[in-house]
């Protein structure tokens, strides 16, 4: 266990240490996460990758309690099927898998 000066680790430490091990093992199951049901191609494609980016930001901002910001391009995600297909991927793969859309939007 990790120690302060007064020998005790603050509430903000516990809290970062635990971000820090979620976000590791988020980034480690992400992979397969992402893998199941979905074509190998489509993971390398430079747009799924954007859109899964995004879609997780959004899921941590949510299930976090933050500011809920939604990371989306609107025009790749209207207009490219990739792009939002990575999106609902990673939105649905980081947090909130009972609304894939991300807000009801």
């Amino acid at each position: 266990m990790l120690r302060h000066k007064g020998g005790a680790i603050s509430a903000i430490d516990r809290g970062k240490i635990r971000m820090k091990r979620f976000a590791t093992i988020a980034v480690m199951c992400l992979p397969l996460l992402a893998a199941c049901g979905t074509d190998p191609e489509l993971l390398q494609d430079p747009l799924y990758k954007h859109g899964y980016n995004d879609g997780c930001s959004t899921a941590n901002s949510r299930v976090r309690g933050g500011h809920n910001k939604i990371y989306r391009n609107d025009t790749l995600f209207k207009e490219e099927k990739v792009y939002q297909r990575g999106w609902r991927d990673g939105y649905v793969a980081c947090g909130d898998r009972q609304n894939p859309d991300g807000f009801g939007i």
